[in-house]
């Protein structure tokens, strides 16, 4: 019952935040945070609230822009219409955001846009194909990795010569790189290759 309740809590705060006014919302950040480390850490597992933690630093920033931080709580909002867990999707959604702000330059806007269009296409959204979005993400700002196994082969990229786009998913494309495939102390590499990786079917189409 306290569960439901922090879930209905944590919904409520957040649309009453976004409501419209005549300008841009209005949020009180110290209490939206403290709403959403309620709903995240309920169940006292420390993967969560480091999860939370590292978020919050990121969310009290300068890291993100005032339009950046609304496009994250109407995510929220839209994660929790759809009833999605604290674990694993607010969790890895979290986990991403953080990492992706991290990443500094112009990473954060054009990868949300995308997750946004993502959501938000009824037609072709699956729960489960958000999640390994995410969860992709998540590999991708911390190291570059397009596919990260810790007991495969991995690959990833050495380009920050990337750009997002969506067609009835993602799609990454990358404009020069070498790609490098890795296992513990070995790699091999193609040099010089660019190409489109879809993070959800994990397919590279590349040339060169």
């Amino acid at each position: 019952m306290m569960r439901t309740g922090l879930v209905f809590l944590f919904l409520g705060f957040v649309f009453s935040s976004l409501r419209a006014q005549s300008g841009p919302a209005v949020v009180d950040s110290t209490a939206f945070l403290t709403e959403l480390e309620s709903f995240m850490t309920s169940g006292k597992q420390e993967v969560m609230i480091e999860t939370f933690n590292a978020f919050a630093a990121v969310y009290s920033s300068a890291q993100l822009a005032a339009a950046d931080k609304e496009n994250v709580r109407l995510l929220l909002a839209g994660m929790r219409q759809r009833r999605l867990a604290a674990s694993p999707y607010f969790k890895a959604y979290l986990q991403a955001t953080t990492q992706a702000a991290a990443a500094g330059g112009t990473s954060f806007q054009p990868w949300h846009a995308v997750l946004l269009q993502m959501f938000n296409d009824t037609d072709n959204y699956r729960a489960n194909n958000f999640l390994s979005f995410l969860e992709f993400s998540v590999d991708f700002f911390t190291n570059q990795s397009l596919r990260f196994l810790p007991n495969a082969v991995s690959w990833k990229i050495n380009s920050l010569q990337y750009s997002w786009r969506y067609q009835q998913q993602p799609v990454l494309q990358v404009a020069a790189t070498d790609l490098i495939a890795f296992r513990r102390e070995d790699s091999i590499r193609v040099k010089a290759t660019a190409g489109a990786f879809l993070p959800v079917s994990g397919t590279w189409k590349g040339k060169g």
